[in-house]
Protein backbone atom coordinates (compact mmCIF):
# COMPACT_ATOMS: atom_id res chain seq x y z
CA UNK A 1 0.00 0.00 0.00
CA UNK A 2 2.80 2.44 0.86
CA UNK A 3 4.41 1.92 -2.53
CA UNK A 4 1.13 2.49 -4.35
CA UNK A 5 0.48 5.66 -2.37
CA UNK A 6 3.92 7.02 -3.21
CA UNK A 7 3.33 6.38 -6.90
CA UNK A 8 0.00 8.21 -6.81
CA UNK A 9 1.45 11.11 -4.83
CA UNK A 10 4.36 11.61 -7.21
CA UNK A 11 2.05 11.63 -10.24
CA UNK A 12 -0.14 14.37 -8.72
CA UNK A 13 0.10 17.84 -10.27
CA UNK A 14 2.65 20.13 -8.68
CA UNK A 15 1.50 23.55 -7.47
CA UNK A 16 4.29 26.14 -7.63
CA UNK A 17 4.21 28.64 -4.76
CA UNK A 18 6.02 31.94 -4.17
CA UNK A 19 9.84 31.91 -3.75
CA UNK A 20 10.96 31.19 -0.19
CA UNK A 21 13.69 32.47 2.10
CA UNK A 22 16.03 29.95 3.74
CA UNK A 23 19.06 29.64 5.99
CA UNK A 24 22.44 29.68 4.25
CA UNK A 25 25.86 28.75 5.63
CA UNK A 26 29.27 28.57 4.00
CA UNK A 27 31.92 26.49 5.74
CA UNK A 28 35.38 28.00 5.27
CA UNK A 29 38.79 26.36 5.22
CA UNK A 30 39.11 26.69 8.99
CA UNK A 31 35.97 24.65 9.57
CA UNK A 32 33.77 27.45 10.91
CA UNK A 33 30.31 28.05 9.52
CA UNK A 34 29.16 31.58 8.75
CA UNK A 35 25.47 32.16 9.43
CA UNK A 36 23.82 34.25 6.74
CA UNK A 37 20.27 34.42 8.09
CA UNK A 38 19.03 36.75 10.83
CA UNK A 39 17.31 35.65 14.02
CA UNK A 40 13.57 36.09 13.92
CA UNK A 41 10.80 34.79 16.18
CA UNK A 42 8.57 32.09 14.74
CA UNK A 43 4.96 33.22 14.45
CA UNK A 44 2.84 31.26 14.41
CA UNK A 45 4.62 28.30 15.97
CA UNK A 46 4.57 25.52 13.36
CA UNK A 47 2.64 22.31 14.03
CA UNK A 48 5.34 19.85 15.03
CA UNK A 49 4.14 16.57 16.53
CA UNK A 50 7.70 15.81 17.64
CA UNK A 51 7.58 18.64 20.21
CA UNK A 52 4.39 17.18 21.72
CA UNK A 53 5.77 13.64 21.90
CA UNK A 54 7.35 12.17 25.07
CA UNK A 55 11.04 13.03 25.31
CA UNK A 56 13.51 10.17 24.89
CA UNK A 57 17.10 9.93 26.19
CA UNK A 58 18.37 10.26 22.60
CA UNK A 59 16.63 13.66 22.31
CA UNK A 60 19.28 15.32 24.50
CA UNK A 61 21.66 17.50 22.50
CA UNK A 62 25.44 16.94 22.77
CA UNK A 63 27.31 19.24 25.22
CA UNK A 64 28.84 21.20 22.32
CA UNK A 65 25.37 22.55 21.44
CA UNK A 66 25.08 24.08 24.92
CA UNK A 67 28.45 25.75 24.44
CA UNK A 68 27.34 27.14 21.08
CA UNK A 69 24.21 28.58 22.68
CA UNK A 70 26.26 30.79 24.99
CA UNK A 71 26.81 33.10 22.04
CA UNK A 72 23.29 32.99 20.58
CA UNK A 73 20.80 35.88 20.92
CA UNK A 74 17.89 33.70 22.03
CA UNK A 75 16.65 31.86 25.10
CA UNK A 76 16.42 28.21 24.10
CA UNK A 77 15.24 25.30 26.23
CA UNK A 78 17.81 22.51 25.91
CA UNK A 79 15.67 20.35 28.17
CA UNK A 80 12.94 20.33 25.49
CA UNK A 81 15.16 19.47 22.52
CA UNK A 82 14.22 16.61 20.19
CA UNK A 83 16.32 14.48 17.87
CA UNK A 84 14.57 14.70 14.50
CA UNK A 85 16.52 12.62 12.05
CA UNK A 86 19.79 10.69 11.82
CA UNK A 87 21.59 9.89 8.57
CA UNK A 88 25.09 8.47 8.48
CA UNK A 89 27.01 10.17 11.27
CA UNK A 90 24.75 13.25 11.31
CA UNK A 91 22.06 14.07 13.87
CA UNK A 92 19.54 16.89 13.45
CA UNK A 93 17.92 18.42 16.56
CA UNK A 94 15.19 20.99 17.05
CA UNK A 95 15.34 23.23 20.14
CA UNK A 96 12.33 25.36 21.13
CA UNK A 97 12.38 28.57 23.15
CA UNK A 98 12.06 32.27 22.40
CA UNK A 99 12.98 31.19 18.87
CA UNK A 100 13.02 27.81 17.16
CA UNK A 101 16.47 26.44 16.36
CA UNK A 102 17.99 23.60 14.35
CA UNK A 103 21.32 22.04 15.24
CA UNK A 104 23.20 19.62 12.99
CA UNK A 105 25.94 17.56 14.62
CA UNK A 106 28.81 16.88 14.28
CA UNK A 107 28.88 19.61 11.61
CA UNK A 108 28.11 22.22 14.30
CA UNK A 109 25.62 23.94 11.99
CA UNK A 110 23.18 26.03 13.98
CA UNK A 111 20.26 27.94 12.47
CA UNK A 112 17.21 29.83 13.61
CA UNK A 113 13.98 28.87 11.87
CA UNK A 114 11.81 31.61 10.43
CA UNK A 115 8.09 31.07 9.88
CA UNK A 116 7.57 27.99 7.72
CA UNK A 117 6.85 29.26 4.18
CA UNK A 118 3.25 28.41 3.24
CA UNK A 119 3.09 26.46 6.52
CA UNK A 120 5.05 23.62 4.90
CA UNK A 121 8.83 23.49 5.43
CA UNK A 122 11.90 25.44 6.51
CA UNK A 123 15.17 24.84 4.64
CA UNK A 124 18.76 25.39 5.73
CA UNK A 125 21.68 24.88 3.34
CA UNK A 126 25.32 24.43 4.28
CA UNK A 127 27.91 24.49 1.52
CA UNK A 128 31.32 22.96 2.11
CA UNK A 129 34.25 22.10 -0.14
CA UNK A 130 32.69 18.64 -0.64
CA UNK A 131 29.13 19.62 -1.47
CA UNK A 132 25.94 20.94 0.11
CA UNK A 133 23.87 19.71 3.03
CA UNK A 134 20.12 20.39 2.93
CA UNK A 135 18.34 20.13 6.28
CA UNK A 136 15.07 21.45 7.62
CA UNK A 137 11.75 21.21 9.40
CA UNK A 138 8.50 19.92 7.94
CA UNK A 139 5.12 20.55 9.53
CA UNK A 140 2.77 17.77 10.54
CA UNK A 141 1.19 16.12 7.50
CA UNK A 142 4.22 16.39 5.22
CA UNK A 143 5.04 12.88 3.97
CA UNK A 144 7.88 13.53 1.53
CA UNK A 145 10.48 16.23 0.84
CA UNK A 146 12.54 16.40 -2.35
CA UNK A 147 15.28 18.90 -3.10
CA UNK A 148 15.81 19.95 -6.71
CA UNK A 149 19.47 20.44 -7.60
CA UNK A 150 20.71 21.10 -11.15
CA UNK A 151 17.30 20.08 -12.48
CA UNK A 152 17.21 16.70 -10.71
CA UNK A 153 14.98 15.86 -7.73
CA UNK A 154 16.66 14.17 -4.76
CA UNK A 155 14.59 12.59 -1.97
CA UNK A 156 15.51 13.75 1.53
CA UNK A 157 15.31 11.47 4.57
CA UNK A 158 12.22 12.61 6.52
CA UNK A 159 11.64 11.60 10.16
CA UNK A 160 9.91 13.22 13.18
CA UNK A 161 9.28 16.56 11.40
CA UNK A 162 12.91 16.82 10.25
CA UNK A 163 14.58 16.16 6.91
CA UNK A 164 18.18 15.77 5.79
CA UNK A 165 19.89 15.34 2.43
CA UNK A 166 23.60 15.28 1.64
CA UNK A 167 24.40 16.42 -1.91
CA UNK A 168 28.10 15.76 -2.53
CA UNK A 169 29.53 17.69 -5.46
CA UNK A 170 26.69 20.24 -5.56
CA UNK A 171 27.03 23.95 -4.81
CA UNK A 172 24.27 25.67 -2.85
CA UNK A 173 23.44 27.87 -5.85
CA UNK A 174 22.56 24.74 -7.87
CA UNK A 175 19.61 24.07 -5.57
CA UNK A 176 16.55 25.65 -7.11
CA UNK A 177 13.52 24.42 -5.15
CA UNK A 178 12.01 22.17 -2.51
CA UNK A 179 9.15 19.87 -3.44
CA UNK A 180 6.77 18.89 -0.66
CA UNK A 181 4.17 16.11 -0.65
CA UNK A 182 1.41 16.18 1.97
CA UNK A 183 -0.62 13.29 3.37
CA UNK A 184 -3.61 14.18 1.16
CA UNK A 185 -1.45 13.58 -1.94
CA UNK A 186 -0.96 17.22 -2.91
CA UNK A 187 2.48 18.33 -4.14
CA UNK A 188 3.97 21.80 -3.88
CA UNK A 189 7.11 23.32 -5.40
CA UNK A 190 8.71 26.06 -3.31
CA UNK A 191 11.34 27.83 -5.44
CA UNK A 192 14.29 29.31 -3.56
CA UNK A 193 14.47 33.08 -3.47
CA UNK A 194 17.71 33.68 -5.41
CA UNK A 195 18.29 36.97 -3.56
CA UNK A 196 19.27 34.93 -0.49
CA UNK A 197 22.51 33.95 -2.26
CA UNK A 198 23.61 37.58 -2.54
CA UNK A 199 22.90 38.78 1.00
Amino acid sequence: MAVAFAAVALSAPVHTLAPIGFGLHYKDAHGSSALLVALSPVRPTPRLAVLRSPRRPSDAVPPLVGTMLLHMPAQLNLGASRLLVTAGNRDVYVIPGSALALAVMPDAVFDFVATLPDDLVWLTLEQTAKGTLAVGLARDGVTRVDVEAAGVQHAAKLRRNGFLLDLPGFRARQISSVLVTTKDGRRFRLPLDRKEFTR
